[in-house]
Formats: C-alpha cells, sequence, structure tokens
C-alpha cells in the first residue's frame, strides 16, 4: 500500500525582516518542528517540508539553518504581484510552494503554517482566495505571533474552514507547530482527507507519548543579550542558598474546603547570576491555627548591604510567623500594632548581626545605622482573610520599603496598593526604607476587599520596577498569564520574564480565591 506524503510549510511573514534579531528568535524556535519533522522514525518518508521568510518585501529567503532538511525551496523566486503587501505575498508564498511541491509526486493535503506579526494587507483575501482555489485540500492555519512590546494585532475575520491561532511570544511557536503538524498528520492517517493523485492510507495510530509537557523561558519585549549570555554562577560564600525557590498550594479550612490558591516564587536575578553573588530576595507565608487568616511576607534585601540576604530571610519567615502568633491570640488584623511589630523585627536583625559581623572587641553595641549597612532589607506583609464576608473577602497590607502590593482585577487591571512614583516612565517605585528601621514612622497599613475574580501579588521592585503602572508590556503579559493560578513552576518561570535592563532578583507572591482553579 502506497505511503502518503504530506507537505507541511512554515512561512514567516515579520514586520522585521529573517536576519534580524526578533525575527531569528522566532525562526529558530521552527528549528525543532523541523527537525522532529525530518527525524523521527515514524514519519520518515511521509513529509516534504518547505520554509521560508519575507527577507523585505521584495523576496523570499530560506532561513540558513534549513537548508540540509528542507525538500521545497522558495530562495530566488520572487513574490508574484504583491510584493508591496507581505502578509498576502506569504500567501502567495506558501501557494507556491504547494506548485513546486505538486512536481515532487503524488502527496495528501499540505498543512501551511503562516507566523505573522502585522496587520494583514488590504488584499490579503485576493491571496487567500488564490491559494484555496489552486489547493482546497490544503489546511491553512495562521499563527498570530504578538510580541508582548505591542499590543496583539486583533484577528482578522477569516472564512469557516481556517483557524487561526495567537500566541504570546517566540518561545510558544515549537510546541504549537508540532501540535498541529501531529494534529494534520493523524487526520490524514485516519482519512479525515483525501490524498491528491493516490489511495488514502490505512489508519495507522501513532505510538502513544510516553511523556508530555514543556518548559520554555519568557520574555517581554526585548529580552536583551544577557537574557541568553549569562552563565549563572553559584556564590561560593553560600552554597545552601538556592538560586530559585518556589511554591504552589491550595489552602483549606478546617473542614478541609479550599479557600485559597497561593502560587510565590523567588528567582536570582540576572545581575547576580553573572557575578556568582546571592539572591537577596525571600519569601515566607503561613496560616493561623484556625486557617481563619494567610499571613504573607515579602522581603528584598538592599543590594549594597553585604548580608542582605540574611536579613530578608529573617524578616520573612520571623514576620510570617510573629504576626501569625499574634492573630493566634485573638488581635483581628485592623488592630494589629505594625509599628510595633516592625520595631521588633528590628531588634532581631540587630541580634542577628551581632552574631555575623566582625567588629573589633570594643566596638561598642551594635547600633541600628552599623547593623544596616551590613543586613537591610524591605517587608511587604498581607493579611488574608479565608472567609468571606458576603462575596468578597479582606485582606490588610503593611509595607516598609519598595516591594510593593496589587490587585489585580477582573478584566486585568492593575491596581497599586500603595504609592507610585515615576508614574508613566519606564520605571516606578515607591518611597524607600528598610527594616533596620533608622526611623520610626511608617505607613499606615492598607485594608483591600478582594472579590472572586481578584488576584492579590505581592512583589519585590524586581518585578515591580518593569511593571511600572500597570499598563504596558510586562502589566499584560503578567494579567494575562495569571488570570487564573498557573502550576508552581510555569509560575516561577513567568517571574523569571526576561527584559532588557532588568536584571535585578525577582520574587512575587499570588493569591487567587479557591473558586478561580478550575481544572
Amino acid at each position: 500500500m502506497a505511503t502518503t506524503v504530506v507537505p507541511i510549510f512554515i512561512a514567516f511573514d515579520l514586520a522585521c525582516a529573517i536576519g534580524t534579531t526578533a525575527a531569528d528568535r522566532a525562526a529558530e524556535q521552527a528549528w525543532p518542528v523541523v527537525d522532529t519533522l525530518r527525524h523521527d522514525p515514524e514519519l520518515a518518508g511521509q513529509v516534504r517540508i518547505g520554509v521560508f521568510g519575507l527577507a523585505g518585501p521584495g523576496s523570499y529567503q530560506e532561513p540558513p539553518w534549513a537548508s540540509p532538511d528542507i525538500d521545497v525551496s522558495l530562495d530566488d523566486v520572487p513574490p508574484a504581484g504583491r510584493t508591496g503587501r507581505p502578509y498576502a505575498a506569504a500567501l502567495d508564498g506558501l501557494r507556491a510552494l504547494a506548485a513546486l511541491d505538486a512536481a515532487a509526486g503524488p502527496a495528501g493535503p499540505p498543512l501551511m503554517l503562516l507566523i505573522t506579526d502585522r496587520q494583514p494587507a488590504d488584499d490579503w483575501r485576493t491571496a487567500l482566495d488564490d491559494l484555496t482555489r489552486d489547493r482546497p485540500d490544503a489546511r491553512l492555519v495562521p499563527i498570530w505571533y504578538a510580541p508582548a512590546s505591542r499590543t496583539p494585532p486583533p484577528l482578522p475575520a477569516y472564512p469557516g474552514d481556517v483557524s487561526p491561532r495567537h500566541l504570546y511570544g517566540p518561545e510558544q511557536l515549537q510546541p504549537a507547530a508540532i501540535a498541529l503538524a501531529m494534529e494534520h498528520l493523524d487526520a490524514v492517517r485516519d482519512g479525515g482527507h483525501r490524498a491528491t493523485g493516490s489511495r488514502a492510507p490505512a489508519r495507522r495510530q501513532l505510538p502513544s507519548a510516553q511523556w508530555s509537557g514543556a518548559s520554555i523561558p519568557y520574555s517581554v519585549g526585548d529580552p536583551g543579550n544577557a537574557a541568553s549570555r549569562v552563565r549563572p554562577l553559584p556564590d561560593p560564600t553560600d552554597w545552601d542558598r538556592p538560586d530559585t525557590v518556589l511554591d504552589g498550594v491550595c489552602l483549606v479550612d478546617d473542614a478541609g474546603v479550599p479557600t485559597l490558591e497561593l502560587r510565590a516564587a523567588s528567582v536570582r536575578g540576572l545581575s547576580h547570576r553573572y557575578y556568582g553573588t546571592v539572591r537577596q530576595d525571600d519569601y515566607a507565608f503561613r496560616c493561623t491555627t484556625d486557617n481563619r487568616y494567610l499571613v504573607a511576607v515579602v522581603s528584598d534585601g538592599v543590594s549594597n548591604s553585604r548580608l542582605s540576604h540574611r536579613a530578608a530571610t529573617l524578616i520573612a519567615r520571623d514576620g510570617a510567623a510573629t504576626v501569625a502568633a499574634i492573630l493566634d491570640r485573638g488581635a483581628e488584623p485592623a488592630t494589629l500594632d505594625w509599628a510595633g511589630i516592625a520595631r521588633e523585627l528590628t531588634d532581631r536583625v540587630i541580634r542577628l548581626g551581632e552574631q555575623v559581623i566582625h567588629r573589633t572587641p570594643d566596638a561598642g553595641p551594635l547600633g541600628c545605622r552599623e547593623a544596616a549597612a551590613h543586613l537591610a532589607a524591605t517587608a511587604l506583609f498581607a493579611v488574608v482573610g479565608t472567609q468571606a464576608r458576603g462575596d468578597d473577602v479582606e485582606a490588610h497590607v503593611f509595607s516598609i520599603g519598595d516591594s510593593t502590593a496589587w490587585v489585580l482585577r477582573d478584566g486585568g487591571r492593575w491596581q497599586a496598593q500603595q504609592r507610585l512614583t515615576k508614574v508613566g516612565e519606564a520605571v516606578a517605585s515607591a518611597s524607600v526604607a528598610a527594616i533596620p528601621l533608622q526611623r520610626p514612622d511608617v505607613e499606615p497599613p492598607v485594608q483591600i476587599r478582594l472579590s472572586a475574580a481578584d488576584v492579590l501579588v505581592l512583589m519585590t521592585d524586581g518585578v515591580g520596577d518593569p511593571l511600572g503602572d500597570g499598563t504596558g508590556a510586562v502589566g499584560r503579559f503578567l494579567a494575562e498569564t495569571w488570570r487564573r493560578p498557573p502550576v508552581a513552576l510555569a509560575f516561577a518561570a513567568q517571574v523569571d520574564f526576561a527584559r532588557k535592563s532588568h536584571d535585578d532578583d525577582r520574587t512575587v507572591l499570588a493569591v487567587w480565591r479557591a473558586e478561580r482553579h478550575v481544572d
């Protein structure tokens, strides 16, 4: 019985031509697709592959890595008639690939993946009509690659048999393209398509998958060179300090009913990875013994304090334990003495300093200012009720320093819970302070009501600075990925997104109402 060969064509219609950094990053994601389709023994002799990009509006270009593994090439073939309309020219290129491929012998219906990041040209429908007239059996899937640096283009109104996909960044291309290719091959094998010029093959099942899943780095806009070039070095002064820590838990009440979903991650920044210095951020959380309240703390070690990571860990862990113990004794969140809690943590940091700071025997008592030169960190507390009052739960937030609390409201709107400065610039930050406190005044706590659709997000400035006021590219990215609680590993990867000029440690702790988590 004849084996049906299935053509798979991949076209890159990017606003930046193949050969520039952004397009190369997208094209590099297609290489594993081509490699898998070409070398998988189950697919041997069953696919014919064509790949091209638009090198400006006037010519097609084969990506340099594709030459050994593609069967159909458009090199030196000019776009026919629509050189000023790149999107239409890409459709023309797919039609030209199909025509060239037809000369190679009988084949099944082609799969055409059109990866684009631009608005369609005015005459794209004419080009689509030409394509579907010549190859009515083709399956066209436009993949809208939407870099996070720009607002994603709206999906145009395609005919009913064309189902576009929307991706958020080039790293999502590989798993999407592989899934589409395998789905198309399955359909051909199952008789969902009829081959042109040959008999349809008997049904043949792919072997059962032995594994599934993916792990991909995230980037928002221009990731900068460091994202791909930095080789993380350990800190030989503290081998036991992890590069990354993360948590993903569901909190329950005394009856075992889920109340809150929590995700947290603390990730060493590119700068500390490059120089081989420790992660200075930390976080901690715990529930009161009656499970009525979640206490969460995020802390950011002050960069110029050599042992600030020790302060951050103490503030996060002791701070969470201290607040939970006070609540267990019957206090209400609204009556907590936050100034007293800050003074207690200041005393504990100074006591830690007496143990770890090298001083002369006659130095005298360790003062707040000297301790802060070695051990200083911000403190951001949240006390979240687990029992709804009406439709909402209450949260109380207290902050010392530039770590900030946000509420991601339903619909993707970020609402800051502290006053931000530099709003409208690339970086926004709150007023700077740290523990140990060198002045007694602290900002009053903030009371928040969270609906079932809201997300409370605590973050250090490693994420807060690129987030800005929440309306830019980073805000759109995080709002989209955190609409629902992701798995913990994915959450950590999202916290670790690459963005040029932002290389600080990243720590985020986010809380969802459990009712939002639908599997």
